[in-house]
């Protein structure tokens, strides 16, 4: 008899350790939670309550080993509970921020990215030269627009360029254009480089955005949204010979701040968009977006082997890079 009692101590005296130890955890745990969750302690307790009954009414038993058994699972039920209830609403409401970009291919023109969606330490990514095939997502944006069928110059003539760029409000952005084949490795480098610099551009898409039906207008159309822009299959400017854009040899960057200008006689300048009247005599390089001798992007072109068109004489072209291929 004495022995029976012996063990049955024993049994009892396990299960309260165990018990015991369940409330110092949990004690523990929703002290630490306490601000998180208010209502966690309670499912907390109301399971050490459940934990306590079920060994309580075990010690009545004369079966005080499933009465440990019970007491213990219980205790480990109340652990789980415990542990599912008082998740930290931190993690729970947490946001991912942007994932790092690979590249911009993807992307629409225009788009705007946050900072840290670049990798800086892999820039070239950002910068990437595509063929354009007939019947392809650019092919059916240019066709019969910017892009006919002509003897001069072919698709295989041309690439389409994906990058990025800052715009006027200092936000990365990305932008398209197309530019001939031979020029797309110059091209690329000085966009990626004019990044770096923080060299800000307006905007960058396709002039077949602003597709009036014929190249001309468009072109107008174009720069009167301020936008940058490359080849368009078309006349230059009062000629009826082929401008350098339809060869995807020239560039007009930032058109309204860098006007083409055509001088009469008495000095006087002429442009075709009232938006630049601001910038024909007024060419300080202090002025914003104002391409001089001195700003970063004529210099960068010239490095490239490319002519600007505010060094012609009459009219001047502030807006025109142009580079000839054999």
């Amino acid at each position: 008899m004495n022995k029976k009692r012996g063990r049955f101590s024993r049994v009892l005296l396990a299960g309260e350790i165990v018990i015991l130890g369940v409330l110092v955890f949990l004690i523990f745990r929703a002290v630490r939670n306490y601000e998180s969750v208010p209502a966690a302690s309670a499912a907390g307790s109301q399971a050490v309550r459940s934990a306590e009954l079920t060994a309580s009414q075990s010690t009545g038993s004369a079966a005080s080993e499933p009465a440990e058994s019970a007491a213990v699972q219980s205790a480990e039920s109340a652990v789980s509970l415990q542990e599912t209830v008082l998740q930290p609403v931190s993690e729970a409401a947490s946001v991912s921020s942007p994932e790092t970009l690979t590249d911009v291919n993807a992307l629409p023109a225009g788009t705007v990215l946050a900072e840290n969606q670049i990798d800086s330490n892999h820039l070239e990514s950002y910068f990437i030269s595509n063929e354009i095939a007939e019947g392809d997502a650019v092919y059916q944006r240019i066709n019969q627009k910017s892009y006919r069928k002509n003897d001069n110059i072919g698709l295989s003539d041309l690439r389409y360029l994906k990058v990025i760029f800052r715009d006027f409000n200092n936000q990365i952005q990305v932008g398209e254009i197309i530019v001939n084949a031979k020029l797309s490795d110059d091209f690329l480098t000085i966009f990626q480089e004019l990044y770096q610099k923080d060299y800000q551009i307006r905007q960058m898409h396709l002039v077949d955005n602003y597709w009036t039906g014929d190249g001309e207008s468009t072109d107008t159309a174009s720069i009167e949204d301020d936008n940058t822009s490359a080849f368009n299959y078309r006349t230059a400017t009062g000629s009826s010979n082929l401008s350098n854009h339809a060869y995807g040899c020239a560039i007009d960057l930032n058109p309204l701040e860098n006007p083409y200008v055509v001088f009469r006689d008495d000095g006087s300048g002429k442009v075709y968009h009232a938006a630049s009247e601001a910038y024909i005599y007024n060419r300080s390089s202090d002025m914003p977006h104002v391409i001089t001798h001195d700003d970063f992007a004529f210099q960068l072109f010239q490095e490239h082997g490319f002519s600007w068109g505010g060094d012609w004489n009459n009219p001047k072209d502030y807006q025109h890079f142009e580079k000839k291929v054999s």
